[in-house]
């Protein structure tokens, strides 16, 4: 509400590019230490290999996930809450369409898996890009905030609750595996804590500058705005 647009879309674009960065630090980590991973989320001879089909291409497109959520969460800052409706939509869309062509049709199996989630990500950025890239959208990219140090303090000050919350998920999921499933079934779901776990900062992150650029612009009739 403060009025400082240009302002805005600088820390937005610093920290769209600061989030693929990490995505791609995390990425190399998680490619490789895929084994100690793997391993350690309790994955048996029977599951390992499965686990690794997916998590070798998945660390792959781990920034563009990053940056697809990140797009997704200031689509209500920037006044068009209906677009992260329209994009989650067609992410689950092409998920489930591209599944079944590869998993069922072309019979790839988990490598089939990761490669679906890999186009339904690109589509949300694809979208994020062009919409970000259009003059009509006021949340527009710009020349880089230089300033990143206290952007980053101000986004892990108000992002910590959402990361926590995130993470809080993460290791649920990973307990409730161990707890409730027995044998070689209780691998089953061994993607979840790890997708959850890598996607944890980056909520935080998107959480908080979403709180941030609704402080810097404007509140103008017909826009949404939302600290949610």
């Amino acid at each position: 509400g403060e009025g400082k647009s240009q302002e805005a879309r600088a820390d937005f674009t610093a920290m769209v590019l600061f989030v693929g960065a990490l995505g791609v630090l995390m990425g190399i980590i998680e490619r490789v230490f895929m084994d100690p991973i793997i391993k350690l989320l309790g994955a048996t001879e029977i599951i390992y290999p499965y686990a690794c089909d997916f998590v070798r291409i998945g660390a792959l497109y781990l920034p563009l996930t990053l940056i697809s959520t990140i797009f997704r969460r200031f689509y209500v800052p920037a006044g068009k809450p209906k677009m992260e409706l329209l994009t989650t939509v067609m992410n689950i869309s092409a998920n489930l369409f591209f599944d079944w062509y590869f998993v069922v049709y072309k019979r790839m199996g988990m490598v089939g898996t990761a490669y679906a989630n890999l186009i339904a990500t690109m589509v949300m950025v694809v979208i994020g890009l062009l919409f970000y890239s259009s003059r009509k959208c006021e949340m527009q990219f710009a020349s880089p905030s230089g300033n990143l140090k206290p952007l980053l303090r101000e986004s892990s000050r108000y992002g910590i609750s959402s990361f926590l919350s995130n993470l809080s998920v993460a290791l649920s999921s990973l307990v409730s595996n161990y707890v409730i499933c027995t044998g070689d079934q209780r691998n089953t779901w061994l993607r979840i804590p790890l997708w959850e776990t890598s996607n944890g900062p980056s909520w935080a992150v998107s959480s908080a500058c979403s709180i941030l650029q609704v402080r810097s612009y404007p509140m103008r009739q017909g826009n949404v705005m939302s600290k949610n």
